[in-house]
């Protein structure tokens, strides 16, 4: 979660400035890539850097999914299916 923060806020604002949650200033979305299957389709993949770490967008999506729903969850706000 504290790295969605960081990228939320750097991206509103440009940069990092007030609170930093994952401790590193220059977290950032490094990049993204797009493969096109003629007839098949595209791929797309983008990649974070933290405190010298490259994470896979769609992991840490995942990730955050998960843990809101568990949140939700907890509170019984979950919607139903």
């Amino acid at each position: 979660m504290r790295l969605c923060a960081d990228l939320c806020n750097r991206t509103k604002h440009a940069e990092l400035k007030k609170v930093i949650r994952t401790g590193d200033p220059q977290t950032r979305f490094a990049s993204q890539s797009v493969n096109v299957y003629v007839g098949a389709g595209a791929a797309h993949t983008w990649t974070i850097e933290s405190s010298n770490k490259t994470y896979d967008v769609a992991t840490v999506v995942g990730k955050i999914v998960a843990t809101w729903d568990k949140w939700l969850a907890a509170k019984g706000l979950q919607p139903s299916p």
